[in-house]
């Protein structure tokens, strides 16, 4: 089956604009508001529905992204957004995969910008952002069909000596089922040579499908906000120092003790490398966990109780 629509797969090429305006907040993060209309989307971001303008008529009047209103698939609030992969048959053009897409800012098929792979070009605006988050946390839960990918993807630039630079990346990709949601806090990871600029714009994708997209794959996602170790002036995001936690020893070698005004026992403590990748989830029993199966390096963690993060932070191990 091919793909029209592929936001980093292939298929689909995607421009970033970079905009003038600087903005602090994300909007709509628990996909509370939505715009009325045949292609609703969440206030602040798009869909391919809404993207698709006059070229709708492709997409044979299926909705790929929609509000969710049930109870046992918000987390936060009363909705979030409900992602499901379809296909669509275009005459004489053959059968193609669309993943249920979210992206962040402004989107729409910008016919002039060329196509590869069967695909139609997208030119994304982005959001103005002018911050630089230390995580990206969200909630999701996800139901694959076959090896099915979905994903939840972030990154910062800034527009510097005559062109775009990438500033920092954070993202996930998810395989397996998951029949309630699971929190989970991505560190951003600074590019080497362009982490000092000061970011202009961020943008993001979020997918129901890979590479190997399957009809039906359906994710649901909600409560997306970045996260601060030190919040800037105005920002309206969760901080991580609200669930700040004392760390010790640090650098540790085979234990990390945690001290907090939270009881944090029976909390599961998640630990994630600076690749964003999860490399421990351990229950915080007499306030500790064992790391002595971590090899040398920095790490994040939250801890989640009772469906609540109650503690987050970072930690060094040193061997």
């Amino acid at each position: 089956m091919k793909k029209l629509f592929t936001l980093v797969f292939g298929g689909l090429m995607v421009a970033s604009q970079a905009l003038n305006a600087q903005l602090s907040s994300l909007p709509s993060p628990g996909f509370e508001t939505w715009t009325t209309g045949s292609a609703s989307r969440p206030v602040g971001w798009s869909t391919v529905e809404s993207a698709a303008g006059t070229f709708a008529f492709l997409l044979g009047g299926k909705t790929f992204t929609s509000k969710e209103t049930t109870p046992a698939n918000v987390v936060e609030g009363l909705a979030s957004a409900k992602l499901v992969s379809d296909s669509v048959t275009v005459t004489g053009q053959g059968t193609f995969l669309i993943p249920g897409t979210l992206i962040l800012g402004d989107a729409a098929v910008n016919v002039g910008g060329g196509g590869g792979g069967g695909g139609l070009p997208i030119a994304v605006k982005g959001y103005a952002y002018a911050f630089r988050p230390d995580s990206l946390k969200f909630s999701y839960k996800y139901a694959p069909v076959g090896g099915d990918t979905g994903s939840v993807i972030v990154y910062a630039t800034a527009y510097s000596g005559g062109s775009t630079k990438r500033v920092a990346d954070a993202s996930l990709r998810f395989t397996t089922t998951s029949g309630s949601f699971v929190t989970t806090t991505i560190p951003f990871e600074y590019d080497s040579t362009n982490g000092s600029l000061t970011p202009d714009t961020l943008n993001s994708f979020i997918l129901s499908s890979g590479a190997a997209g399957r009809v039906n794959s359906t994710l649901w996602i909600d409560d997306v906000k970045l996260v601060y170790i030190n919040a800037p002036v105005g920002i309206k995001e969760v901080s991580i120092a609200a669930y700040a936690v004392k760390v010790f020893p640090n650098p540790a070698n085979a234990v990390v003790n945690f001290e907090s005004a939270t009881d944090l026992n029976n909390g599961i403590a998640t630990v994630y490398a600076l690749d964003g990748k999860q490399v421990l989830a351990q229950t915080v029993v007499n306030s500790q966990i064992a790391v002595d199966g971590l090899s040398s390096g920095k790490y994040l963690f939250n801890i989640i109780r009772d469906g609540k993060v109650v503690g987050a932070g970072n930690f060094n191990i040193s061997k």
